[in-house]
């Protein structure tokens, strides 16, 4: 039996690791979340073993919550806001088409080869065959026009692939198929409304710290694990759950960045590690078994994507090979429910791996166009702004600079940022209120502070998450600011005169 503070620290050395995985990733232009699953790999099973099976399994609990966290933010963060994806007859046509023929060119060889159960077999080739909705989009946003259509694709494909494959983990049967169709769409059309209406309630009725912030984790994990007796799968109901609570957090930003804090600095991470750890070191016949589906899965999505949009090219097609989100999560619940064996599993992270690294390499996203010698400069170099507000000025003298520049620092009575305030903080205030409550009463706490001679490099990264930055001296004292919109408002011009020049 393995020793709590042991199973501890190899936990807080899978977190250490994906995290740096992910960077390593984000640096090269790839998807970050193939650095959190190589990590996992190199650290488990499959490379040094340093966490055995063993280990992983006394802490197994949070690996699979993040699971459930993961998919609850896919649904606030992508599925909702890009509902108005809605597919045409004919997308709708083709993504049958799609997910029938891909899965069962992947099924037969897994039942037949594999000597896998039918239903285990359909359910493989599901988890392989769908792309995610958002590493799509994130692609999708380096090609110009925008392939919508090819999204709309994604969207339907990635709905059918969960809906199938709930069936099929839960012993399928026409009843079963039927049912999970029925929930799906009666949850659809009445649980957001109902969802948020009770969210609100709870947050109006209780008084504790932090105590709606909470009440939202729980029904998070809460509810996902209770839809397993229910024979719903938990990662499909986290996904809609998130759905529903889109509306509710997108207007209570505060939470949102708690729960992204959460998710993203210490679930996710674990739950792509997770997906590395449980891995067993690949054999030849595993490793060509991987690039066969691949080949299968791509040649079959690639064609049926063209005969819908003929105009669309290589890059724009690449985006239906995106993968990295609820086929992941597909790919390890079926694992985890002992559907697929720890080789086949294997087989079938590797492709998902080829996969997303094919696409990523097609479209040829990359982080930033800048050139080399505009990293090299510093904050400094900037034409820095000066929105700031003492904590003690009136929240509707915040609102009026908000107004202007998009956001405002609060500072306190020594210079020294505090917070910040930004324009969805004061939506749905009244004026009458504003002259009531202080910046301080307002604000949100944790603004990020920079000092002057940072590189642009790290403001564009801290920029891409925060409305604005605060840019101290040495002393701590804030001597500038710099929104979003004034760094692009940067970027653009300097582009503008660099093209000058070339001319």
């Amino acid at each position: 039996m393995i020793e709590v503070a042991e199973a501890v620290a190899l936990l807080a050395l899978a977190l250490f690791a994906a995290k740096v995985g992910e960077e390593i990733f984000m640096r090269l232009g790839l998807p970050s979340f193939l650095g959190a699953i190589i990590a996992g790999m190199l650290l488990g099973r499959a490379g040094l073993n340093i966490i055995s099976e063993e280990a992983y399994e006394s802490t197994y609990i949070f690996y699979l919550i993040g699971l459930s966290f993961f998919l609850f933010l896919a649904g606030v963060e992508e599925l909702a806001p890009h509902g108005k994806l809605v597919p045409r007859k004919r997308e709708l046509f083709a993504s049958i088409i799609m997910l029938i023929a891909t899965s069962t060119a992947i099924a037969l060889p897994a039942h037949f080869y594999w000597h896998m159960p039918l239903h285990a077999a359909l359910a493989f080739g599901i988890a392989v065959t769908i792309a995610s909705l958002g590493p799509a989009i994130k692609l999708a946003l380096h090609i110009r026009p925008t392939p919508i259509a090819l999204l709309r694709l994604v969207v339907v494909l990635e709905l059918l692939g969960i809906i199938s494959f709930n069936s099929l983990t839960k012993g399928f049967s026409i009843d079963q198929l039927v049912a999970t169709i029925l929930v799906v769409a009666t949850i659809y059309f009445l649980g957001r409304r109902l969802f948020t209406k009770a969210l609100i309630e709870l947050e109006k009725r209780t008084h504790a710290q932090e105590a709606p912030f909470a009440l939202l984790v729980s029904i998070i994990m809460g509810a996902s694990f209770a839809a397993e007796y229910l024979g719903f799968n938990a990662a499909v109901t986290a996904l809609i759950l998130g759905l529903f609570a889109s509306d509710y957090l997108l207007k209570r930003p505060f939470f949102h960045e708690r729960l992204q804090a959460l998710t993203y600095g210490f679930l996710e991470p674990l739950f792509f590690a997770g997906i590395g750890l449980t891995m067993v070191t690949p054999d030849v016949q595993s490793l060509l078994a991987a690039v066969a589906v691949f080949i299968i899965a791509s040649t079959v999505k690639l064609l049926v994507g063209k005969l819908v949009c003929r105009e669309a090219n290589v890059k724009s097609l690449a985006i239906l090979l995106a993968k990295g989100g609820v086929d992941a999560s597909l790919l390890y619940t079926g694992l985890s429910e002992h559907l697929f064996e720890p080789s086949h599993y294997t087989a079938g992270v590797t492709m998902l791996l080829l996969s997303t690294l094919v696409s990523a390499l097609i479209v040829g996203a990359r982080p930033s166009h800048m050139t080399r010698e505009k990293w090299r400069l510093r904050i400094l170099d900037l034409p820095l702004g000066y929105s700031v507000v003492s904590y003690t000025a009136p929240a509707i003298t915040a609102a009026e600079v908000v107004a202007a520049k998009g956001a405002v620092v609060v500072i306190d009575d020594n210079g020294r940022p505090l917070g910040y305030i930004s324009a969805e903080d004061l939506v749905h205030a009244s004026p009458e209120l504003l002259e009531e409550l202080k910046a301080l009463d307002i604000m949100r706490v944790g603004v990020i502070a920079v000092h002057k001679n940072t590189p642009i490099l790290e403001l564009a990264e801290d920029l891409a998450v925060e409305p604005i930055v605060a840019v101290v001296d040495d002393s701590g004292k804030v001597i500038g600011t710099i929104t979003s919109k004034e760094f692009l408002a940067w970027l653009l011009g300097t582009t503008k005169e660099e093209s000058g020049k070339k001319r």
